[in-house]
């Protein structure tokens, strides 16, 4: 029998998404498959420990979507596309970047990390196994030993609640799985490309470089767009956004770009200059930035863009922002859905909708 959950994962709520429901740890009183699985389980959970060794008190496990938890074993592909969901659904709910934002509203991948344990019976040991390249395996813990636990890694950043653009992380998980109501093509491997792109550039741990993190976010757009060079990209991620005004007509103040951005600036790329618009020209900046770090002899670009933009501010945290701008861009093409806008916005619009339902 087998427990999914996400130990760093605080939500308030019960959450769908696709097949499953997310549903907090403290809160969730069954159904157990059996006295002894819930015994078992609720024992690993509060083996879980901070950093500095205090218990978690906020939990999420994963169930089935009628609220019912499943022991059996899930398969690899909706693993896989549960972590996707989460992890957009959580990074997106996380609030443009300040310089004095607060941490406690922000989350990282790290908080999104899936668990998949083995459950047996009124079990009394358990091991832990960490690590990648190097597995390491701790064996005979005690449930019944109060000092053998589970100790998170120690950059984790917990804050008081986890949030979760619900709408965003439901959508993705059907668009991974290849929903019949997708109303608009959508190349599921890039798309989950860019999202595992996305991920690890949130990453907490100080060993990954501020370039490094940027090159991740450079991929997961050239996953995302399907072309490589500064200017292709930079043609294709406008036209992305541009389209919106084909489909919608509301809801842009939630992105980065806005609709009014002419073409009044220039960019010279590959020695052709080009008309383009603010967005475009943050692209190429932060394109150039992302050579600087890889390549000595290329133009010498610093991590700040300053123009007097909506894109101004540090290189890769205006650039995460709009990857994830982009990434529910490409849902709400797919499900004729503004998942681009605020979850304000999608609840005014669907207020209307729900009452002519009810009448």
């Amino acid at each position: 029998m087998w427990l999914v959950f996400f130990p760093y994962l605080g939500l308030r709520d019960d959450v769908v998404v696709g097949p499953w429901q997310l549903t907090p740890a403290e809160t969730y009183d069954g159904p157990w498959p059996s006295d002894g699985y819930e015994r078992t389980s609720r024992a690993l959970l509060a083996k879980h420990r901070d950093a500095g060794g205090k218990p978690i008190e906020r939990m999420t496990v994963a169930v089935r979507s009628d609220g019912v938890l499943s022991p059996t074993q899930p398969d690899e592909e909706k693993i896989a596309r549960l972590r996707r969901a989460v992890q957009l659904g959580v990074l997106t709910a996380n609030p443009p970047w300040r310089p004095d934002a607060d941490g406690w509203s922000t989350s990282t991948s790290d908080n999104c990390e899936l668990h998949m344990w083995g459950i047996v019976e009124d079990q009394e040991g358990f091991a832990i196994e960490r690590g990648a390249v190097v597995r390491n395996l701790t064996g005979g813990l005690r449930f019944a030993r109060e000092t053998d636990t589970i100790r998170a890694p120690l950059e984790l950043h917990l804050g008081m609640v986890s949030r979760i653009d619900a709408d965003v992380a439901d959508a993705t998980y059907r668009a991974l799985e290849g929903d019949p109501a997708l109303r608009a093509p959508l190349t599921v491997d890039r798309f989950g490309r860019a999202i595992d792109w996305l991920e690890r550039a949130w990453r907490n741990s100080p060993a990954i470089p501020w370039d490094v993190r940027a090159n991740f976010l450079k991929i997961g757009f050239e996953n995302l767009l399907g072309v490589s060079g500064a200017w292709p990209q930079a043609r294709g991620i406008r036209r992305r956004f541009e389209l919106l005004l084909d489909d919608f007509d509301r809801g842009y103040e939630a992105l980065a770009w806005g609709p009014e951005e002419p073409a009044s600036r220039t960019v010279t790329v590959g020695g052709n200059d080009h008309a383009c618009t603010d967005l475009q020209h943050w692209y190429v900046t932060f394109y150039r930035h992302r050579n600087t770090t890889e390549h000595p002899d290329a133009e010498p670009v610093g991590p700040m863009y300053e123009q007097g933009t909506a894109f101004d501010g540090p290189i890769f945290q205006t650039g995460e922002r709009v990857l994830r701008d982009l990434l529910r861009v490409e849902l709400s093409f797919a499900f004729s859905e503004p998942l681009y806008s605020s979850t304000l916005h999608r609840a005014i619009a669907r207020t209307p909708r729900d009452l002519d339902a009810q009448n």
